[in-house]
């Protein structure tokens, strides 16, 4: 168990370091930073110096924003024309998610300001959605096609739209990709973490034995994560390509937990310990896990959604909680205290 010394720090939005030592951006092992600036907001991707994410100015609207730079400062990616917007994902300088045009909900992407969006939604489609994006740009999402939701795969643009739901499912998703590897689930009979390589007939069921229903939210290079439902409880998983080579990532003493995102040898996600969240990294060859929670004093839970490996170590996006309202938030976390 390490101890953690505190001190709070104010650089715009709220950053505490913790457990003295070696570096970690200012000289600190652990960095938290509130991205929020009090309002309602979560982060669901994180790559270099960028975190993106949105924010809930109602609780009926959303808007996509981006946080980049060592200030954080927030650029708003609302599209001209659109009602509503959504950030999912971001890899390099393209961010993915979706723009509300005229009543409906177009996948698409970002490589710049606001009007940078491009619209990715195929024709003949009612809704759609972009989740993930891969180190070349590929982008996948969800498609709404007469009322039926299905994986989707663009390498471009609108016109390059693949529908990946597999023979036998009646519904599928697409969360993430990577090296040309595709995660997300499909409903075959119950939901199945699924992994594809480009086509719908490439889909491998990673539903483990034992299992009553999995889903796999993050992927990088061969190893995929996410969760399975054991019994009635939600495990953290861990998988390389079958069903057969499910690993449990559930810490001792949590009480459920889940896999969002992987990077190199470490994932993030959340455990859940005497009833709270906690935002988790895992080193997936040993399955220690570090306790992101740790860091962030006065939230009441955490949870992680993204994962980027840099020179001294990693930084992680997600959100915290407190008084009921949940902030998009940033871990950076230095080499010498991941998981060993």
């Amino acid at each position: 168990m390490k101890t953690f010394l505190w001190a709070a720090i104010g650089v715009g939005a709220l950053t505490i370091w913790g457990c003295g030592g070696s570096s970690s951006g200012g000289g600190q092992p652990v960095a938290f930073t509130d991205l929020s600036s009090a309002d309602e907001s979560d982060a669901t991707g994180v790559a270099a110096l960028t975190i993106v994410g949105n924010t809930y100015p109602t609780v009926s609207t959303y808007h996509a924003v981006r946080w980049s730079g060592s200030n954080n400062a927030r650029t708003e990616l609302m599209p001209t024309g659109a009602t509503l917007s959504r950030a999912s994902g971001v890899s390099g300088t393209k961010i993915v998610g979706s723009a509300v045009l005229s009543g409906h909900s177009h996948a698409g992407f970002w490589t710049g300001g606001a009007d940078s969006f491009v619209d990715l939604g195929p024709s003949g489609s009612d809704n759609s959605q972009a989740n993930g994006v891969s180190e070349t740009g590929a982008v996948v999402g969800t498609v709404n096609i007469g009322g039926n939701i299905y994986a989707g795969y663009w390498t471009g643009g609108a016109s390059t739209f693949v529908n990946l739901n597999p023979s036998g499912s009646t519904t599928s998703e697409a969360a993430a990709i990577s090296g040309g590897h595709i995660v997300g689930y499909a409903f075959i009979g119950d939901i199945h973490a699924a992994l594809w390589t480009g086509t719908a007939g490439s889909f491998v069921d990673l539903n483990p034995t034992g299992a009553v229903s999995s889903f796999a939210y993050g992927v990088s290079g061969s190893v995929q994560v996410g969760s399975a439902q054991i019994g009635s409880v939600d495990h953290a998983a861990m998988w390389s390509g079958t069903a057969a080579s499910f690993a449990d990532l559930n810490p001792a003493g949590s009480t459920s937990s889940s896999a969002t995102a992987v990077a190199g040898n470490y994932a993030v996600g959340a455990a859940k310990f005497s009833g709270s969240n906690h935002a988790v990294v895992w080193n997936l060859t040993t399955k220690n896990y570090l306790d992101l929670h740790e860091f962030c004093p006065g939230y009441t839970s955490s949870s992680s959604s993204g994962i980027v490996l840099t020179s001294k170590g990693i930084v992680v996006s997600g959100k915290v909680t407190t008084s009921g309202s949940n902030r998009a938030a940033k871990w950076t976390v230095a080499t010498s205290v991941l998981p060993e």
